[in-house]
Order: C-alpha cells, then structure tokens, then sequence
C-alpha cells in the first residue's frame, strides 16, 4: 500500500513538473480574470530563417476587436498588453491602449531576433487581460532573412584617423628603437 501511495505522488509531481515545462511562459504567472472582452481573434506568425551568419527573426500578430472596459491609466483608457515568450523568457511585450466605452480593431506586433529555442516546443503568445494564450505557437518557416538594416558607423573621423595613424607610428618607432 505504501509503494502505490509513493507512486501516486511521485507520478503527481513528475507529471506537474512536465506540464509546466510544455509552456513557454513561466508556470509562476497565471492568467487574469477577462476584463477587455475580445472577439474572435487572428493570430499568425512567420519564423524567417537565415542562412548562417545572417540575421533570423521571429514575428507573431495577433489581431482583434477589444472592448475597452477599465480605466487603467486614470485618463480613461483600457490598456492592453500582450507577450510574446520563448523557453520561459520574455521576448517582447506590446500595449494597446482603447478607450474606455469604445470598441477598437486593434493588432498586436510581437518579434525577436533569432529562431525559437527547442527546449520547448514552438512560442507562447499571452494576453493576461484577454483570457488568451497560445503556448505552444508554432510560426511557419520562411526563407529570408531580416528586415533591420546594417548600419556602419565610422570609427574614425578625419582627425581620429590622423590621432590613429600617429599612435601606430609612435608605437613602430619606440619598438625599432628598442631592437637596435
């Protein structure tokens, strides 16, 4: 009797620790009660893979109607605020605000430079005050790479280039010195 009691608590545990594992989002926070009532709602996503050495980036939207029903801010908005997590880190997080009263077609853009990690499967995609959670999401593939721009930034300008040029020279002529 002892051993099915070990084993039912054993197993209680194990399967407890295995579930919070299979979502992305920390298993300490928990969803909120509905307070902005959302409609049906569109969720998509887009995983752009690179090849190696370039920039890959995951990009999720999620799109709704939402009642502004809170006054959150104290100048009468309801303020919405959606997450994007990957293996129990928070990626991005977007706010919306509505007004209170109003109902507003409203879309929610969340992104991170890389792929998503394996130690879970897919992203988790939350939105606490709306009741909604999407854990595991899983973004289609598509080849490319991303969408930010390299920026150069000149190290040197004409007189940090003649103080650059100088040192080396100072360096070079102390270092023959001391050879000969």
């Amino acid at each position: 009797m002892i051993k099915v009691i070990k084993l039912f608590i054993f197993s209680t545990i194990f399967t407890s620790y295995m579930f919070a594992l299979s979502l992305n989002k920390p298993s300490s926070f928990h969803i909120r009660a509905k307070l902005a009532k959302p409609g049906e709602y569109n969720i998509t996503g887009t995983q752009t893979i690179a090849d190696i050495g370039a920039c890959s980036k995951v990009t999720i939207s999620l799109s709704m109607d939402i009642n502004g029903t809170n006054d959150d801010d104290g100048l009468g908005n309801d303020i919405v605020t959606c997450q994007l997590w990957d293996d129990n880190e928070l990626k991005d997080e977007t706010n919306i605000s509505i007004p209170v009263g109003t109902t507003k077609y409203a879309t929610f853009t969340l992104s991170f430079l890389g792929k998503y990690k394996t130690g879970v499967p897919g992203v988790g995609v939350y939105c606490n005050e709306l009741g909604i959670q999407e854990d595991p999401f899983y973004p289609k593939d598509v080849k490319g790479t991303c969408d930010i721009q390299e920026v150069s930034v000149p190290l040197f300008g004409k007189f940090g280039l003649f103080i650059f040029i100088s040192l080396v020279g100072l360096l070079g002529s102390f270092s023959l010195r001391n050879k000969s």
